[in-house]
């Protein structure tokens, strides 16, 4: 199995990034990834408005298959997805369903419990 580690991160996509890893059709490929925050938010007292948004939605990759051509579509199967014991919510004036009622920015660090986010008791 190959393994694209968490250092292979992309922002952007482009024809002309060299490939994190070489694979063949069917091979297994796990990939290390971040939180959509770019694992920027460690504390409830990390706000929105002080994270680098160049550092918001990473990806890791790209990777090359080999065989496969321009216009070709690929069949991927998730197999799993392993979630960090805690994720971050954050919101703020204009955000969100409330954001109208928002005075100030606001983050939470909740735990992943179970495959579930609780939060305030409620398992999401």
């Amino acid at each position: 199995m190959k393994r694209v580690s968490i250092d292979r991160q992309i922002y952007a996509f482009s024809t002309a990034m060299e490939p994190a890893a070489h694979v063949a059709p069917g091979e297994q490929v796990l990939f290390e990834s971040q939180d959509a925050l770019g694992g920027q938010v460690k504390a409830e007292t990390d706000i929105l408005s002080d994270l680098d948004f160049t550092r918001i939605n990473p990806a890791t990759g790209p990777v090359y298959v080999q065989g496969a051509e321009p216009g070709d579509t690929l069949v991927v199967r998730v197999l799993s997805i392993d979630c960090a014991p805690s994720g971050a919510i954050v919101t703020g004036p204009g955000l969100g369903v409330l954001g109208e009622e928002m005075t100030r920015h606001a983050t939470r660090i909740l735990p992943v419990e179970g495959g579930a986010v609780v939060f305030d008791g409620l398992r999401l």
